[in-house]
C-alpha cells in the first residue's frame, strides 16, 4: 500500500510541475478546465464536440485583438462594452479561439445561483401607489421592468392586465431553447408577441423562482389575492429566462449570458423610447468582491440614465464562509473547511476563493487531512501568486476519491493576487488551507454550485488556537460589489401569515428586523454594502402552476385559484431574491416620475430618505446599509415629486448665475408662512434662506453662491404648505 501511495504521489508531482509551466494567467479556473477537459483524447470530450455546442464566453480584451479573425471562427459577439465583450464559440474552436492576440482575461462556467403584503407598507410605497399628499398616483406606467432568472409562467393570471385581460408580458429571450435569436444575438430563442409567449407557456418546469420574482415586481390585481398585487403593475415587463442546469457546467448560464440580457432588455426599452430597471435575483461568493470582476465593469458600462440595475444583496448572512487576515512574519493564514456532501447526489464539491491586495503577493499551500488526528495525507507545495500555476492532483484511498485544480495567478483584469481551489470528492473530506506573506491582507470565500442552488460550507479553526474561524462579514454576492449597481438586503416585513387552508403559519425573526439571511458588507475594497434594505421574509406572490412543488397542500401556499381552466397558486418565500424585486418595483415608480434618472441619483436618493430605526440604528452600517426602504421620502424629497415649476411668483437673477450673489424675489400671498431651501440635485439641504411668517406681499433676499460648486441646485419655496421649485443653474 505504501508504495502505491509513494508511486501515485510521483505521478501527482509530474502532473504539478507540468501544470506549472503551461499555466495561463489570462484565463479563469473554469475556462482553464474547460481546455484541459478539450484537450484530453476520451470517448466523453469526443461526444462534447459532436454535439455542435457553443459555451458562453466574457473576456476582457485590448487593441491587440482581432475580431474579424474572431469572427473567421466562427464566434459570435453580443455585448461590447468598457472593454469587455460577450460571445458564443463552438467548443472545437474553443482552443484556437482562446490563444488569440489581445484577450487580457477569459471566463466561462456558472459560479453563481437564485437568491432564494405588509411589503408596501413597511416601505411606505403603498402611500406613493395612492398618491398620499403627492401630485399623482404611481403604478409604473411608461416604464420597462426587467427580469432575468429562470422558472417563468407565462400564463399566470399575474401577468394579465386586470381590466383587459391582456398579457403584461412583451418580449420573453429563452437563452436556452432554439429558434429564432433577438436582433444583435446568435443564441436562443426570442417570443415577441402574447400568441408566441402563451404558447411557449413555460422556460422550464418545477422552478419558480422567476414567476414569484416578476410578480412581486409587477404582478396584476386577483381578487381572490389581494395581497400579491405587484409594486409597479403598469410597467411593461421584459423577460430572460436564462438556461435550466446541465450536467456540464460549461453549458449552464454564465456571466456573460447575463450581461447580454440587460443589454438586451436597455436596447428594447431604448426602441420604445422609454426607462428601464432589470432586476437580478441570483448571486454567488466566487469574485474578487470589490466590483472590479468583468461582470461588475460591464454592468457599470451598461447602465446610465434611465438605466438602473438592482440586484440581491445574498443570503448568506448567518453563514461562516468568509476568512480574512492581515499577513505578516509568522503570521500566516490558517483556517479549516470541509465539502459539501449529499449521497443522494453525484455533485460534491467545494470551491475556495483567495483574494489579496493589488501588488501584495502571498503564498498558498491545500492540504487533504485524516478528520480524527489532524495529520496530513497530502499537500501541495507552497507556491506564490506571483507565478501563474496550476496544480492538478487526484487523491485516492481504498474507495475513497477527491480530484483537486488549484490555480494561482496575478488576475490580469484587476492587478491581485488570486488563488483558487476546485474539489470534487465521493466523501466529505476535511482540508486544510494557509496562506503566507509578509504583507497584505487576504480574503477568502467559499462556495458551490448544485443544479440552481449555492451551498456554503463554514471555515473552522479544527480546535487549533493557530487557525482563523469563519465570519458572516463581507458575505454580500460578488454582483452586489458593482458599483452602479442597486445592492438590497432583506428585512422582516411579516412574521405570520394565513395559508390557504385557514392556518396560521409563523415565522422567525422580529417584525421590522433584519433577516437572519441578509448577507453582510462591506465590499472587500470598503464599501458600505448592502446599499438599502427591503421587505424579504416572508413575501407572497406568484409561482409557477408548471412546479410540482406547489401542486399539493404545500404549508406555504396562501392563495389558489381557477382560470382559464388552470390552477394557479401563490406562495409565501423568503430571501433577498424577494426584496430585491420589491426594490426594482420601486425604482420603477420613481422612472415613471423621472425617466432620466441616473443610477447614482437613484442610489443617493434611496440612501438619503431611508428610514432609521431602533432595528437599524446608527447607519450606514454593513447589515442595514443605508436603511429601510422609504419610497413616499424620496418623492417627498426635492427632485422627484415636485415638479419644476418655473412661475412668475418667484425669479431668480441671474440664472444661469455667473456671479457671486444671486437675487430672489417672491410675490406672496399675505399673511403666509414660508420656508425658502437651497438643496442639491439629489435633495441635501445647501443652505436655509429664510422660514417664518411673512406679512408682506413681496419676499426679496440677495444670497451668497461663490462657495458653491457649479452645476444644478433647487430651490425648494413652501407657502402655507404648497411646495413650489424653481431650478437654479450655477456656472460661476
Amino acid at each position: 500500500m505504501q508504495k502505491t501511495l509513494k508511486i501515485l504521489l510521483i505521478i501527482m508531482l509530474f502532473l504539478i510541475s507540468n501544470d506549472a509551466i503551461n499555466a495561463k494567467s489570462n484565463m479563469s479556473p473554469f475556462a482553464y478546465k474547460l481546455s484541459k477537459t478539450i484537450k484530453i483524447n476520451s470517448k466523453a470530450t469526443k461526444k462534447i464536440l459532436s454535439d455542435s455546442a457553443k459555451v458562453s464566453i466574457l473576456l476582457k480584451f485590448n487593441q491587440k485583438f482581432d475580431f474579424q479573425k474572431a469572427k473567421k471562427l466562427g464566434a459570435n459577439f453580443h455585448t461590447i462594452v468598457s472593454g469587455i465583450a460577450t460571445a458564443k464559440i463552438s467548443l472545437d474552436k474553443y482552443l484556437e479561439f482562446i490563444d488569440l492576440p489581445g484577450i487580457e482575461y477569459i471566463e466561462t462556467g456558472n459560479t453563481f445561483s437564485p437568491l432564494l403584503d405588509s411589503a408596501k407598507s413597511v416601505t411606505y410605497i403603498q402611500a406613493v401607489i395612492n398618491g398620499d399628499d403627492l401630485q399623482k398616483t404611481y403604478s409604473g406606467d411608461g416604464v420597462v421592468v426587467g427580469v432575468i432568472d429562470a422558472g417563468f409562467d407565462y400564463t399566470h393570471p399575474a401577468f394579465r392586465n386586470s381590466s383587459n385581460n391582456q398579457l403584461i408580458i412583451s418580449r420573453v429571450w429563452e437563452q436556452g431553447k432554439d429558434g429564432s435569436s433577438p436582433k444583435g444575438f446568435s443564441y436562443g430563442r426570442e417570443l415577441s408577441n402574447s400568441e408566441e409567449i402563451l404558447q411557449a407557456k413555460v422556460d422550464v418546469e418545477n422552478f419558480s423562482h422567476g414567476t414569484h420574482v416578476a410578480a412581486i415586481a409587477v404582478g396584476q390585481n386577483i381578487e381572490t389575492a389581494q395581497q400579491s398585487v405587484g409594486i409597479a403593475p403598469k410597467s411593461e415587463l421584459v423577460i430572460v429566462a436564462l438556461k435550466p442546469p446541465a450536467q456540464e457546467q460549461w453549458k449552464n448560464t454564465s456571466a456573460s449570458d447575463i450581461i447580454d440580457g440587460v443589454n438586451y432588455i436597455f436596447k428594447y426599452a431604448e426602441s420604445i423610447g422609454k426607462p428601464a430597471v432589470v432586476n437580478l435575483s441570483w448571486g454567488g461568493q466566487i469574485g474578487p468582491h470589490d466590483g472590479t470582476s468583468l461582470f461588475s465593469q460591464a454592468i457599470d458600462g451598461l447602465v446610465g440614465k434611465g438605466k438602473l440595475f438592482v440586484t440581491s444583496a445574498g443570503n448568506n448572512g448567518d453563514k461562516k464562509l468568509h476568512i480574512s487576515k492581515v499577513l505578516g512574519e509568522n503570521e500566516p493564514l490558517i483556517s479549516y473547511i470541509q465539502n459539501s456532501y449529499n449521497k443522494q447526489n453525484a455533485k460534491n464539491g467545494l470551491w475556495i476563493d483567495a483574494w489579496g491586495e493589488e501588488g501584495k503577493p502571498f503564498e498558498f499551500n491545500f492540504e487533504i487531512l485524516d478528520k480524527s488526528t489532524l495529520k496530513t495525507k497530502y499537500q501541495t507545495e507552497f507556491h506564490n501568486t506571483n507565478k501563474d500555476t496550476v496544480i492538478n492532483f487526484i487523491f485516492t484511498e481504498n474507495n475513497d476519491k477527491c480530484e483537486v485544480n488549484v490555480h494561482l495567478s496575478n488576475s490580469p483584469f484587476n492587478n491581485k493576487p488570486h488563488a483558487f481551489v476546485d474539489v470534487n470528492c465521493n466523501k466529505r473530506f476535511l482540508f486544510r488551507i494557509s496562506a503566507k506573506a509578509t504583507e497584505g491582507k487576504v480574503n477568502i470565500w467559499n462556495w458551490y454550485l448544485v443544479d440552481y442552488y449555492g451551498i456554503t460550507e463554514n471555515f473552522s479553526s479544527a480546535g487549533q488556537s493557530n487557525a482563523v474561524i469563519g465570519n458572516s462579514e463581507c458575505t454580500i454576492s460578488d454582483f452586489a460589489s458593482t458599483k452602479k449597481a442597486i445592492a438590497v438586503g432583506a428585512m422582516v416585513s411579516k412574521n405570520k401569515y394565513i395559508n390557504s387552508q385557514g392556518n396560521i403559519i409563523n415565522s422567525s425573526g422580529k417584525y421590522g428586523d433584519i433577516a437572519f439571511f441578509s448577507s453582510r458588507g462591506p465590499s472587500a475594497d470598503g464599501r458600505i454594502k448592502p446599499d438599502i434594505v427591503a421587505p424579504g421574509m416572508v413575501v407572497s406572490s406568484a409561482v409557477s402552476s408548471f412546479d410540482k412543488a406547489y401542486e399539493g397542500q404545500k404549508e406555504s401556499i396562501t392563495a389558489r385559484m381557477e382560470i382559464y381552466g388552470r390552477q394557479y397558486a401563490y406562495a409565501c418565500l423568503m430571501g433577498t431574491s424577494m426584496s430585491a424585486p420589491v426594490t426594482s418595483g420601486a425604482i420603477a415608480l420613481m422612472l415613471e416620475n423621472n425617466s432620466n434618472l441616473s443610477p447614482e441619483e437613484a442610489i443617493n436618493l434611496l440612501k438619503l430618505n431611508a428610514t432609521v430605526d431602533n432595528y437599524t440604528k446608527e447607519v450606514p452600517n454593513d447589515l442595514w446599509g443605508w436603511g429601510k426602504l422609504n419610497l413616499h421620502k424620496v418623492f417627498t424629497s426635492v427632485g422627484i415629486d415636485e415638479e419644476y415649476i418655473k412661475t412668475d411668483e418667484i425669479s431668480l437673477y441671474p440664472n444661469p448665475a455667473m456671479t457671486p450673489e444671486v437675487f430672489l424675489n417672491i410675490e406672496l400671498e399675505k399673511p403666509c408662512y414660508l420656508q425658502i431651501i437651497l438643496s442639491d440635485i439629489l435633495g441635501k439641504e445647501i443652505l436655509k434662506l429664510y422660514e417664518g411668517f411673512s406679512d408682506s406681499d413681496r419676499f426679496s433676499k440677495t444670497f451668497d453662491v461663490s462657495k458653491l460648486a457649479t452645476g444644478t441646485y433647487f430651490l425648494k419655496t413652501i407657502i402655507n404648505g404648497k411646495c413650489k421649485v424653481e431650478k437654479l443653474v450655477i456656472a460661476q
